[in-house]
């Protein structure tokens, strides 16, 4: 009801609260994207490294790198998950079109060899990822964020990991020239 939406919105300016509203197939098909995804590369990872024949001494191996990437697979009802990925499996599978669209493109960027080139992409994935996280952290979206040092926001921001990861401690990055 619009007195409802009234409502929320006030009550989120009063807390300075950025609202934003989307439309049901918009919702879904982010949902998709930021929910689905995640949870069927956490499958598809875990399911890869079991299934391997390695399995019994990379079981050894599980790093805090692992943890985070797979966690959801001992926290959450795998019959919820379930549903929740096949009712919305036509958004989910545009989804993963995409990403195997990427990860192709990140095995031919295997197969070149430029020792830099997987490291300048994660440099401009990571700029992009701060850009985000900043505006996230401030709820303050736009085509042009205002993110003054993004990324070493986004990384003292990222200190709160360690609480729930021992010994986690972001990086330093260091810029590489090319030769």
């Amino acid at each position: 009801p619009p007195d409802a939406v009234q409502l929320v919105s006030d009550l989120s300016e009063l807390l300075g609260v950025k609202v934003h509203f989307t439309d049901p197939a918009e919702h879904d098909s982010i949902a998709a994207g930021m929910e689905g995804l995640p949870l069927l590369l956490q499958l598809a990872l875990f399911k890869t490294l079991h299934d391997s024949p390695t399995w019994n001494d990379a079981q050894w191996f599980g790093n805090p790198s692992f943890v985070l990437a797979t966690y959801r697979l001992i926290e959450s009802d795998p019959e919820a998950l379930g549903a929740l990925l096949y009712r919305n499996r036509q958004n989910l599978t545009h989804r993963l079109d995409a990403l195997m669209e990427q990860l192709a493109r990140l095995r031919e960027m295997l197969q070149v060899e430029d020792e830099l080139l997987i490291g300048e992409l994660f440099q401009a994935a990571m700029n992009d990822y701060a850009e985000w996280h900043v505006a996230r952290l401030r709820n303050k979206f736009s085509t042009e964020p205002d993110v003054s040092d993004a990324a070493d926001q986004a990384r003292s921001s990222l200190s709160l990991f360690g609480a729930f990861v021992p010994n986690f401690r972001p990086r330093g990055r260091e810029k590489k020239s090319r030769k």
